[in-house]
């Protein structure tokens, strides 16, 4: 009996190592994103200390023009970086949705060669088995053909 080969076995593990690319993929973006995230906490958190800082400054009555300045200016670029973040963060959130629709692609790919491939070979153990039966049936065969014509002697 031959061995089994499957002729997609090439495309297969093609496939399965396009499916861990984009696996590999999925991660670094969801590991970009998790920093960015954090980064916007971060931004927003100095943000809250700037405010409670400013307000302590209010409260002690030392403040004049320059201060406010200073302090506005700081707010302003501040809110500018956390906007920005968020923007950065609604893209890989996108590129994230992107890379999951390709993973799923390729996981469907897989599944369905692997699919093919479990059938024909089981079509080949139907074909060894019905091979198999055949040349156990010739052989009992040939058995009560020799003990027939041992007894007709």
């Amino acid at each position: 009996m031959k061995k089994f080969v499957f002729q997609l076995e090439t495309f297969l593990k093609i496939s399965r190592m396009e499916r861990e690319k984009a696996e590999v993929a999925l991660f670094a973006v969801k590991k970009k994103l998790y920093e960015q995230e954090q980064q916007l906490i971060l931004l927003n958190k100095e943000l809250d200390d700037g405010l409670l800082e400013y307000e302590e400054t209010l409260q002690q009555g030392t403040v004049n023009v320059n201060v406010l300045k200073i302090y506005g200016d700081f707010f302003s670029w501040q809110r500018y970086q956390i906007d920005k973040q968020k923007e950065d963060i609604g893209k890989t959130k996108a590129e994230e949705k992107q890379c999951l629709e390709t993973l799923l692609k390729y996981e469907k790919k897989v599944k369905s060669v692997e699919e093919i491939r479990q059938k024909r070979f089981d079509e080949y153990k139907l074909e060894a088995l019905a091979e198999e039966q055949k040349e156990i049936d010739e052989i009992g065969l040939q058995m009560h053909i020799r003990k027939a014509l041992t007894e007709d002697l």
